[in-house]
């Protein structure tokens, strides 16, 4: 394109309503789609929680794996992943104290394990931030 040349216009398509990347749906059907469709999540916790029951099968689904470690190759089932964060989470409560006015530091390599740790974190209401070995105190603050 030469220099002080406008670009070319994009033409026009016919039809009005645009196409959003998300799924290859139009935008306004779902900004149409009526509230008693729309599922009820309150924030991430209850999505990563209820992931599995959002499957077509769920009933199979549960024993699929949500989580896989690339480097170990161990895997967390939607099952395991809903009774880990379950059972994390009432023992952070009922014998750590810890309440929605507390924030959790995850001081761990990234693994498997950490997005269990902060959906039960999450569950109780808490802050979470997590923290790598590696990070100075500089990047803390």
């Amino acid at each position: 394109m030469a220099p002080g040349r406008p670009l070319p216009r994009r033409r026009s398509s016919s039809n009005p309503i645009r196409r959003a990347p998300h799924n290859g749906q139009d935008r306004s059907r779902r900004l149409q789609q009526p509230e008693q469709d729309r599922p009820d999540f309150s924030g991430l916790p209850e999505y990563l929680y209820q992931a599995y029951e959002r499957l077509p099968n769920f009933d199979t689904a549960s024993s699929h794996p949500l989580l896989i470690d690339a480097r170990s190759g161990r895997s967390i089932t939607y099952s395991q992943f809903r009774a880990l964060a379950s059972v994390l989470a009432a023992s952070m409560s009922h014998r750590l104290g810890v309440t929605s006015s507390n924030t959790v530091v995850i001081y761990s390599t990234p693994n498997i394990d950490t997005p269990v740790v902060a959906v039960a974190a999450w569950l109780l209401g808490v802050s979470v931030v997590a923290w790598a070995p590696e990070q100075s105190t500089d990047e803390l603050a």
